[in-house]
């Protein structure tokens, strides 16, 4: 193994990036830089200089983050969550359906947010008041808002999730999503 940064609180990995908090609140990140996955407002896909092969600080004042394919989530310390990256099916929460919306800069999503996750297809956060939202694709119940024989597209960007209870943690892999609530019951949707 190959030391990579220190004083790190929290770590996630995306399909092809990694991003890093470290406990001074900086928000650090490495990998391709394609689709604006890293915030620095570059997009050098299929470039030779796409590969950021070493960790660079990407912003300041941030309380939590999240890594999925081709996009990132983060949380400022005032509690308004940020995006960037690829917007397929609308995955940053940005109201664009398409491959090609690429944001290269970091675009707010919410405010009063304190925990992120993120998968391939979906981004799913906590706000203060322990409601649960999520945003992305529809298929398979990935939102745990599901009715596919209606889908028509015009479903909310972003949608809440229904379960009541101070909220611990999320966890998903793309195709399916575990929440744990405070009372240590594990609640789950998407597909099996």
């Amino acid at each position: 193994p190959t030391k990579i940064l220190s004083g790190v609180k929290e770590e996630d990995m995306g399909e092809d990036h990694i991003l890093a908090l470290k406990e001074d609140g900086t928000l650090w990140g490495m990998g391709c830089q394609d689709d604006g996955a890293l915030c620095n407002g570059k997009d050098l896909s299929d470039t030779p200089d796409a590969l950021q092969n070493s960790m660079v600080q990407l912003m300041s004042g941030c309380i939590g983050m999240a890594a999925g394919d081709h996009s990132s989530y983060f949380i400022r310390s005032n509690g308004d969550m940020y995006a960037c990256g690829l917007n397929y099916q609308s995955k940053l929460g940005l109201n664009t359906d398409s491959w090609s919306t690429v944001v290269l800069d970091p675009v707010m999503v919410d405010s009063n947010v304190r925990l992120v996750e993120a998968s391939s297809m979906n981004a799913y956060y906590v706000k203060n008041d322990n409601t649960v939202w999520s945003t992305g694709s529809y298929e398979w119940a990935r939102r745990g808002i599901y009715n596919q024989d209606t889908y028509d597209g015009i479903i909310p960007v972003i949608g809440q999730i229904i379960i009541s209870g101070e909220i611990e943690d999320i966890s998903s892999n793309g195709s399916g999503t575990i929440i744990l609530k405070a009372d240590g019951t594990m609640w789950g949707f998407g597909a099996s």
